[in-house]
């Protein structure tokens, strides 16, 4: 059996009737919430409370716990540190993803947080881009010197060496990076290994204790 087409006239009629319910439902609402105040004054039970929304259900975000908070990005730099130090040669940035699997975004911004602080050396362009780990100083009272054979300790025999050295002729002299060599003299200054000291019109690093 063909239902009949709605016509102008039943569109107007069910508008209407609608306007109406919605006018009782509010009028109902307002009627209950009275009742729940009057039921709670008298030592009553309030009407169950109705089913959150998707709106109101949503929980709230909380800063600093997402994947591009500070603590995560600080994560990430332990990660790709100690892959590179676990595996101990050059490493593409595309194998650190893979390895981690982290996005080139976030292998970008560790990998350059690394390289400021001096814990990680870059060599090469774009594709030929390559990182490398640099072995940490010894922990804060720890007896041991930096090993002859890294980084730090070939800084360290250098400053010692010249007795005063510019940031300028570590640089030279290690073919290493200037944000490089900051963090490696950064880290030798903490451990008292080092000092900074200005001589005219140059500041230099020279030896604990040395001439």
């Amino acid at each position: 059996m063909a239902t009949a087409p709605m016509t102008t006239g039943d569109t107007h009629g069910t508008a209407a009737v609608l306007e109406v319910v919605e006018t009782q439902r509010k009028i109902l609402r307002g009627e209950l919430r009275t009742l729940d105040t009057i039921a709670v004054k008298l030592g009553g039970e309030q009407a169950e409370a109705p089913v959150p929304t998707l709106a109101t259900s949503r929980p709230k975000s909380r800063k600093g716990t997402g994947v591009n908070s500070p603590a995560a990005a600080k994560k990430r730099q332990h990660q790709v540190y100690d892959h590179l130090a676990a595996t101990g040669g050059e490493v593409a940035p595309k194998a650190i993803r893979d390895a981690l699997g982290m996005s080139e975004g976030q292998v970008r911004k560790a990998t350059q947080r690394l390289e400021e602080a001096g814990r990680v050396r870059r060599t090469g362009e774009r594709q030929h881009t390559r990182y490398q780990a640099v072995a940490d100083v010894p922990p804060a009272g720890s007896e041991e010197p930096p090993a002859a054979g890294t980084l730090t300790g070939r800084v360290l025999a250098e400053i010692q060496e010249r007795r005063f050295v510019t940031l300028a002729e570590l640089i030279e002299a290690s073919g290493e990076q200037e944000g490089v060599i900051r963090g490696v003299c950064g880290g030798l200054i903490r451990e008292e290994e080092v000092q900074m000291e200005r001589r005219g019109a140059k500041r230099g690093y020279v030896a604990v204790g040395g001439a």
